[in-house]
């Protein structure tokens, strides 16, 4: 039996990409709201400012001690929960039905630019979501990806 079988993949990813955004949110706003700038905290963690930016804004995936440094410097409590994953398929993770096909634009650090045709969810409150997550089953790897709040309006979509 494939062990992922054994629990809804999609949504505990979807979970789990979701907590680690909301932690780093959580993190950003006590680093804030206790008037520490990015300068300030990089300089107490011994990192370079890059470092702190890029932790914030996504494009660096932080370890758990750098995520503890950070919370430690910053002044925050940070909780870490393990446990196993619910066994079988979530309903709570459906969406009712998708909006039109939306053009997202991917771009690497190296400059290379992609465009990928995509349908953007819609949940039974008739929301879109703020952020979604790319995850590549086979690799085990996430990218996120955000996208326009109304996606009946001609806003533009942002991947």
């Amino acid at each position: 039996m494939n062990m992922t079988d054994a629990y809804d993949y999609d949504a505990l990813a979807y979970t789990l990409y979701r907590e680690a955004d909301d932690l780093i949110e959580k993190l950003v706003a006590i680093r804030d709201a206790r008037g520490m700038s990015v300068a300030d905290l990089a300089e107490e963690m011994n990192v370079d400012a890059a470092t702190i930016v890029g932790v914030e804004d996504g494009s660096v995936e932080p370890t758990l001690q750098l995520l503890v440094d950070y919370a430690l410097e910053a002044g925050a409590i940070l909780h870490v929960q393990v446990e196993p994953a619910p066994s079988g398929k979530s309903s709570s993770y459906s969406f009712s039905r998708p909006t039109e096909s939306a053009v997202c634009a991917a771009e690497w650090g190296n400059g290379d630019i992609a465009m990928i045709d995509t349908i953007v969810p819609i949940n039974e409150r008739n929301e879109t979501p703020e952020k979604m997550h790319i995850i590549s089953q086979g690799a085990r790897q996430a990218y996120v990806v955000s996208t326009a709040r109304d996606m009946n309006t001609t806003e533009a979509v942002t991947c």
